[in-house]
Formats: C-alpha cells, sequence, structure tokens
C-alpha cells in the first residue's frame, strides 16, 4: 500500500519536474545546435517496401510490411495505401553502377551524373534487362527525388530522398511532367510556381510486370503548400541540395553526398 502511495507520488512529482524542465528548454530552443548545418545531418531515405526489403524481416519493425513506406532515419512505417504528403524541393538523375548480385558490399560503385556518356558504354542483357559494363558492374538510372514530408497538422516532419527506378521511371517522369506544368493564379497574373509551392501525395499500389507482382508509386497532385514555413523550408533545403550539403545513405550503406554539379555525384 505504501509502495503504491509512494509510486503515484513519484509520478506526480517527475509530472512537476518535466513541466519545469519544459519551460526552461522552452525558453532556450535550439540552444547548442547552432553549428549543425545540413552537413552535419544524414537526410533519411524513403522506400518503398517489397517482399524482399530487409525491414520486412527485422522484428524490431512489426509494422514493415510489403507495400509500406519507411523512413530510414526516423523508422517510421507509414500505411502505403494512404500515402504520405510530400512537398518536392528538387531532382536529379543519376546513374548508379552496382557490382554484380552476390559480390561487393552493397554499396554503389559510383553514381554517374545525368551528364555522363556511362549508358553508352552500356549493353542490354536479354537474361535481366539490366545494362552491363565491360567490368560486369550493371548500371540503373535512378530518379532522384528531394522532398519534405508534412504530418497531418501541416507541419515538416522530415526532409527526405526519394528515388526511383526501372518500372518506376515513367511514375518519375509523370510527377515532373505535373511539376513542370503545374500553374498559380493571382490577381490576373498566371505563374509556374517553384516545386516546393505544391504538395502532391504519395502512395503505393500492387503492380506486375511479366509475372511478377511488386509494388509501385502513385502520384497526385493535393493543391498548393498550406503555410509560408513550408514554402521557406522547402526553398532553404532546395538551395541545400544545390550547393552539395545533402547528405543521404543509399539502402544499407555508409552515407554518401549527392552533389547537383558536375562530376560523379557522391551519395
Amino acid at each position: 500500500m505504501n509502495q503504491t502511495s509512494n509510486v503515484k507520488k513519484s509520478n506526480s512529482n517527475a509530472g512537476g519536474a518535466l513541466a519545469e524542465v519544459f519551460s526552461l528548454a522552452e525558453a532556450k530552443q535550439g540552444d547548442g545546435l547552432s553549428n549543425v548545418s545540413t552537413k552535419d545531418v544524414m537526410i533519411p531515405r524513403i522506400k518503398l517496401l517489397q517482399k524482399m526489403s530487409p525491414e520486412c524481416d527485422n522484428a524490431s519493425l512489426p509494422e514493415a510490411k510489403a507495400g509500406q513506406i519507411f523512413n530510414s532515419a526516423s523508422q517510421n512505417v507509414y500505411d502505403g495505401p494512404t500515402g504520405i504528403r510530400v512537398v518536392p524541393c528538387e531532382y536529379i538523375r543519376t546513374y548508379v553502377e552496382w557490382a554484380p548480385e552476390g559480390t561487393g558490399n552493397k554499396a554503389p560503385v559510383n553514381i554517374h551524373p545525368a551528364t555522363s556518356n556511362i549508358m553508352s558504354k552500356a549493353k542490354k542483357s536479354p537474361t535481366d534487362n539490366r545494362f552491363y559494363l565491360d567490368n560486369g558492374n550493371y548500371v540503373e538510372e535512378t530518379a532522384n527525388h528531394i522532398v519534405l514530408i508534412l504530418d497531418d497538422k501541416n507541419n515538416v516532419e522530415s526532409r527526405g530522398i526519394l528515388t526511383m527506378k526501372s518500372s518506376q521511371l515513367k511514375k518519375s517522369r509523370q510527377w515532373n511532367y505535373m511539376m513542370m506544368t503545374a500553374t498559380m493564379e493571382s490577381g490576373g497574373k498566371t505563374i509556374t510556381p517553384p516545386s516546393y509551392a505544391i504538395v502532391y501525395r504519395l502512395s503505393s499500389i500492387q503492380e506486375e510486370t511479366n509475372g511478377k507482382k511488386y509494388f509501385g508509386w502513385t502520384v497526385a497532385k493535393e493543391g498548393f503548400v498550406p503555410t509560408k514555413d513550408v514554402f521557406t523550408t522547402g526553398e532553404a533545403f532546395a538551395l541545400a541540395f544545390r550547393q552539395g550539403d545533402v547528405l543521404a545513405a543509399p539502402e544499407g550503406d555508409e552515407p554518401k553526398q549527392i552533389a547537383s554539379g558536375d562530376g560523379p555525384e557522391r551519395f
């Protein structure tokens, strides 16, 4: 009985202490982080999970199933059919060179820029439809979308990099077309807004190619960004990317840098 009483008193005291800490912390918001820039933060990968994704076999991620959407940094799992609301900030196409399956360390051998002629050196295999180089490595055209994720209250929940390749390249091109043809009207003027002025919903759908079932993306325009803060955050993220300050980790690999300048992009 005394133990129960002590527990209640302890919980009460803890609640009071937390309120005091909150009050102190509120007055010092962001303190200690003044020297942390985007170069010092790893931007997560936003992945559409497939049946063979390692996350689906992770006991600590019981919600991770094929068709769900996964945030590699926060470990958040989003419902695939419901999807996520994103604000696209930048885009870059790369050609990622991989070692043959079963070899290497599962990290890209190289990441070639869109201006590279690497694809002219690759030959398509009739076996798996991949493009192989003379060194035995294969190259994948990869679309990289740099995005903000919004929560249900229209706050920026996370930044992220979302890649589309293979059968999903068509979805990426459609999304790019939606962004390029978007317009905004006000006061009798019509403009082409920046990509980070519009919110899109990305969700998952089951698809099939040559008898193989997998999950792909669907992209739908929702409307303009809800607040000035979201717009300016997207603008700043786009600028950081152009300056080469965005760091991300490819699936299961060490962080490498994405740069939009000349030469091989380094994830």
